[in-house]
């Protein structure tokens, strides 16, 4: 296997991770020595370019601030998002992530964007706690600490502003008015609508939803 590629160890869905493994490690065995291989958080590509293994300052960032294999597993998500922060900052408008869950991909996009020597805002939302009707959308760290987690995650960074709550409800609290990066990833098809109608005409032109 080519040393620029990357195999992450976790896989979701798998109920024989013997047999899956065996099966990918014969994948792997039946291609070129110099292929590049991507395995990680589901997805397997071979052959294509992995530019982003060269980003340094993703690396710093994703270093500092990932704390598990699962945090790491989303490597090319984070590759995707780092793009599209670096051409937000061609636009006019603040930064918005709805469903941060626990800010490490905020955190890393805040590093890459040097959000620090800035004026631009950070918005952050979540539910945090969870709640009865949104228990098929919660994550293992939702739970009582988790705000309190996040919130000192981001302390001292006063251009971060954390709202916690459901949305689209908890976006009349805080919101921007003019945005250059929205981030909608909440598991949840009511809220992400919600999100889309309350937040859509607030894009700069050029800017970038993912």
């Amino acid at each position: 296997m080519h040393n620029r590629s990357f195999v992450s160890l976790l896989a979701y869905g798998v109920n024989d991770t013997a047999a899956f493994w065996a099966a990918l490690q014969a994948m792997f065995a039946s291609l070129k020595d110099d292929t590049v291989v991507f395995f990680s958080d589901n997805l397997l590509t071979w052959g294509k370019a992995l530019h982003w293994k060269s980003d340094a300052a993703l690396a710093r960032a994703a270093a500092t601030h990932t704390t598990n294999l699962t945090e790491r597993s989303v490597v090319w998500r984070t590759a995707t998002l780092a793009w599209a922060v670096r051409h937000a900052l061609k636009i006019e408008g603040d930064f918005a992530e709805c469903g941060c869950y626990r800010g490490t991909t905020a955190r890393i996009l805040y590093d890459i964007a040097n959000l620090s020597d800035s004026d631009r805002k950070f918005y952050l939302y979540d539910v945090f706690e969870g709640a009865e009707d949104v228990a098929d959308h919660a994550m293992p760290a939702h739970g009582p600490d988790l705000a309190a987690e996040v919130r000192a995650r981001f302390a001292g960074l006063d251009n971060v502003i954390i709202t916690q709550g459901r949305v689209p409800e908890s976006l009349a609290v805080a919101s921007p008015e003019r945005i250059a990066f929205l981030h909608i990833d909440m598991n949840s098809e009511e809220a992400e609508i919600g999100a889309l109608e309350a937040l859509f005409d607030r894009m700069s032109p050029g800017g970038v939803i993912v």
